[in-house]
């Protein structure tokens, strides 16, 4: 029996759905504001008013300042979220090499030794760049304490991003398949795991630009519900060999 095994932590599609929601309400903050406030300025520019001048910008102040809360609020919890797909992804690795060292060692059949041995190998080559996710993280806060250079330092942060979301659709799509694999090794072919899609990173990048931020909110919550629904199938099948 393997007794070292963890139950992978799952992520928590609360934290995604406040964080799209936030995300929705700053998006509508800022745009509510800037029209205010733009027809504040031409009612006194018209008028000749300094007073809708002064409430255009008192306006458009305030507004600014709502939406940058709600944003950074928002984005604290998408970066649980994101963080969280690393650790059940990287924790979930970990128990496939400990059930494929159990398997191997209570096994004397040298084909499905061959086959395990083989699984692992391709286990081995996957690599969740985390890394990338923290170099993110330390752009993105840097970009909001140094508006000055807040372009260069946002576009650096999303080039990492894509290279940590890049790692998470492959590597997470690739265990399933892996996990697939070698159930099917150990005699286990009564479900298949069909749990997570295949995704690129540059039709997300594309789709993301088309639907103007939209998509980007969507995968925060599909996604997660993916490597959940995918953690749930694993540990029944789990159960199957070690129960």
């Amino acid at each position: 029996m393997v007794t070292t095994l963890t139950n992978e932590k799952k992520i928590n599609i609360g934290f995604a759905v406040i964080s799209v929601i936030l995300s929705l309400i700053s998006w509508v903050v800022g745009i509510g504001t800037t029209f205010s406030a733009m027809r504040s300025f031409w009612w006194g520019q018209t008028a000749d008013s300094p007073y809708f001048m002064h409430e255009g910008m008192v306006m458009l102040t305030g507004g600014v300042i709502a939406q940058a809360i709600i944003g950074i609020v928002a984005a604290v919890f998408m970066l649980i979220v994101l963080n969280q797909w690393n650790q059940s992804l990287t924790e979930n690795i970990k128990n496939t090499k400990i059930m494929i060292n159990y398997v191997k060692e209570s096994t004397d059949e040298k084909q499905k030794l061959l086959s395990l041995s083989t699984v692992e190998v391709h286990l081995e080559s996957l690599d969740l760049r985390s890394w990338a996710y923290w170099l993110y993280v330390g752009f993105y806060v840097i970009s909001l304490f140094i508006p000055v250079m807040a372009v260069i330092f946002s576009l650096l942060a999303i080039i990492f991003l894509a290279i940590y979301l890049q790692s998470v659709f492959t590597v997470s799509k690739r265990l399933e398949e892996i996990k697939n694999t070698m159930y099917s090794v150990m005699g286990i072919s009564t479900l298949q795991m069909q749990n997570i899609k295949s995704r690129n990173i540059g039709l997300f990048i594309l789709f993301v630009i088309i639907t103007l931020g939209i998509y980007w909110l969507y995968l925060l919550i599909k996604l997660s519900s993916e490597i959940n629904n995918y953690l749930d199938t694993d540990q029944r099948l789990r159960q199957m060999v070690n129960p």
